[in-house]
């Protein structure tokens, strides 16, 4: 347990049972809590490490509240709702930026009912459809996430901020709810919550040397690069995005990383993973033995937000071993 934290870690080399996204129903508080532990988790782990790059990067976790009073803009839609969230223009690169809803399901209902969301991004010209998700409601009211990454990137880039429109189809007709902001209930109002990444140039001393430093690329030793080792073995990149890999939905982050996977030639002598890699290229000369293998040789851990196995309603945090491939070499 980290004692600057409370969060317990585990490496696990996958959840015992596999909890499902569409159930999820967290609580903002819980959101942006254990959020702020993941982060605080990667930064302490990788301030451990020894940095070799020439800058740092900095992963930044900001909830806004709806804003009162939206600028510049008329409600063209009439019933459909306008949010406002105070971003302005920033050299930040954001991860992951997610708007969340409350939903209140229709009282006295005997059955589901299913409506339709949707997020669009209000422009000085047409507004633009950015997210939809098809939402099943009962008695029970949930919190509901739509994707709003596009939009927040080009407040950031500078493109003025004239807010989130919100429609729902079906809600008037079935009795749904989608709270806005103007309930007396602030706890259930519109937040819209950003991961972004920000960069810092910093000069190469001993002080970085020994790790004071949120961020570093410990991959580059092994990286493919042209030249003449061009076609031998080597660090190819390998972004895999949780979201889009069958039974890892539940992961909240990291949304994506950089994974990797080796591939290449071995010639003799070339990189070897042991002594007796080295002895093997050079027997395999002779034809007496295989020729050694392109193979992960430092993998490296991944710290991970996660849905809980066993509540719906709370997020964990967790590491797992041997995620990410740092070097490689012919065994």
């Amino acid at each position: 347990m980290s004692a600057a934290t409370g969060v317990n870690y585990e490496a696990p080399n996958r959840p015992l049972h596999r909890p499902r996204r569409d159930q999820m129903n967290i609580s903002e508080v819980e959101y942006a809590t254990k959020y702020e532990n993941y982060l605080q988790t990667v930064r302490e782990n990788r301030r451990l490490r020894q940095q070799r790059d020439t800058y740092t990067t900095t992963q930044r976790f900001q909830s806004y509240a709806h804003f009162g009073g939206v600028p510049y803009v008329r409600d063209y839609r009439g019933r459909n709702a306008i949010l406002y969230f105070p971003i302005g223009p920033s050299n930040a690169t954001v991860n992951q930026a997610t708007l969340r809803l409350f939903a209140v399901g229709p009282l006295g209902s005997a059955s589901p009912c299913e409506v339709i969301l949707r997020v669009y991004q209000v422009r000085d010209g047409p507004a633009l459809l950015l997210n939809s998700t098809v939402i099943r409601l009962h008695l029970l009211s949930r919190w509901v996430e739509l994707d709003v990454a596009t939009a927040v990137s080009s407040w950031l880039a500078g493109q003025r901020n004239l807010g989130l429109e919100v429609e729902c189809e079906g809600c008037s007709d079935k009795g749904v709810r989608v709270l806005n902001g103007t309930q007396a209930d602030s706890s259930f109002s519109p937040v819209l919550n950003v991961l972004v990444t920000e960069r810092e140039s910093v000069p190469r001393s001993p002080r970085a040397m020994g790790g004071e430093v949120a961020h570093y690329d410990d991959t580059l030793g092994t990286d493919c690069r042209k030249g003449p080792n061009h076609g031998r073995c080597c660090r190819h990149s390998m972004e895999v995005v949780f979201k889009d890999v069958p039974g890892f939905e539940f992961i909240l982050q990291p949304y994506k990383f950089n994974a990797g996977f080796c591939k290449g030639r071995c010639p003799p002598r070339y990189h070897p993973a042991s002594q007796h890699a080295l002895l093997q290229s050079l027997v395999w000369q002779m034809y007496r033995a295989p020729r050694p293998c392109c193979a992960p040789h430092v993998l490296a851990d991944i710290e991970v937000l996660h849905l809980d196995e066993t509540d719906p309603s709370s997020l964990k945090v967790s590491t797992w071993k041997g995620m990410q491939v740092q070097r490689c070499a012919c065994s």
